[in-house]
């Protein structure tokens, strides 16, 4: 697959507004793994659909998010749909939808037609997370298992791809054809101590852009190390040069802590993986700004296929 010339996140996410709950995004070749555009990706479009349709409401943050991917998407244009399900001062829920189909699409009201393809179809609870009041608790996460190596002296990973506690992550050769990789430069420890179905990342954006929010739909769903870390295991069940796939059936967000609005450029991440079975794997991830306060917890189940799978032929998984 040739090489696709990176574009800053900002604009790879761009909505248009359309009216009446609809927008327009084209989803960009820059993120795709195979021939289909990462999951975060598209579900970071749709919070940025969700997020501009409910500014005027003084609700811009998707507190929570429930995504469900019905259907493989491909780059090219999509058509975002978000409905108020159930309004409220503090708290609204929203329906968001992300349709495509080629010719299924229209290019005026009602922009969609029965042939259209539901893709992904979300609920969101939107408020203004930066307003909340009420009981908390010092009740710091502690890992169960060793913390991450000290904060990394990040002007050192720009510059040189390391420091003492980190180094970066080179993307193996047989991932060669996952073109999301080159959008983010991440960086792990050294000296690995975590058992392999666990990881800690560094991770900052190719482009020297900032993260805001909306992206931090993309960044839960951005590392295919799970299975990758048990590639050097003595008796691993599975070809050591074997590519997979491992499409989004389900991912679930919780949002702690909103980005400032100037971004946030480095965001450190926990993975974990607590059984992987007939094809099929649970993911949990934690997002922490780079004072080491929690700002997202993710949940994924993921099926494990071959690579071969990952074609336009079908429009199933």
């Amino acid at each position: 697959m040739a090489k696709t010339k990176l574009i800053p996140f900002s604009e790879a996410t761009q909505v248009t507004p359309l009216g009446d709950g609809f927008y327009r995004v084209n989803l960009s070749p820059t993120f795709r793994i195979g021939s289909v555009p990462n999951g975060g990706y598209v579900a970071a479009c749709m919070v940025r659909a969700a997020s501009t349709h409910m500014s005027p409401k003084n609700q811009p943050h998707a507190m929570t998010a429930h995504f469900a991917f019905l259907a493989r998407t491909e780059p090219g244009p999509a058509i975002i749909a978000v409905e108020i399900v159930k309004p409220g001062r503090t708290l609204s829920t929203v329906h968001v939808t992300l349709y495509q189909g080629g010719g299924a699409l229209l290019d005026s009201s009602p922009w969609i037609t029965g042939d259209s393809r539901k893709a992904i179809a979300g609920y969101f609870t939107m408020a203004d997370v930066t307003r909340e009041q009420g009981l908390s608790i010092s009740s710091a996460h502690v890992p169960i298992v060793s913390p991450p190596p000290p904060r990394p002296d990040f002007a050192a990973l720009i510059r040189e791809g390391g420091d003492e506690h980190w180094t970066a992550w080179v993307p193996p050769p047989r991932l060669v054809r996952i073109d999301v990789l080159a959008n983010t430069r991440v960086f792990g420890p050294r000296v690995p101590t975590l058992p392999p179905n666990m990881a800690d990342v560094w991770m900052c954006l190719s482009s020297g852009e900032k993260f805001d929010t909306a992206a931090l739909a993309f960044v839960v769903d951005s590392m295919p190390i799970t299975i990758e870390s048990y590639r050097t295991a003595p008796k691993t069940e599975f070809p050591p040069d074997g590519v997979f796939w491992y499409p989004t059936v389900v991912m679930n967000m919780d949002l702690k802590k909103a980005l400032p609005a100037e971004g946030e450029e480095w965001l450190r991440l926990r993975l974990q993986t607590k059984q992987i079975r007939n094809g099929r794997l649970d993911l949990e991830v934690l997002v922490y700004d780079a004072q080491g306060d929690l700002v997202m917890l993710a949940n994924h189940v993921n099926l494990i296929l071959g690579f071969e799978r990952n074609t336009p032929k079908k429009n199933h998984l």
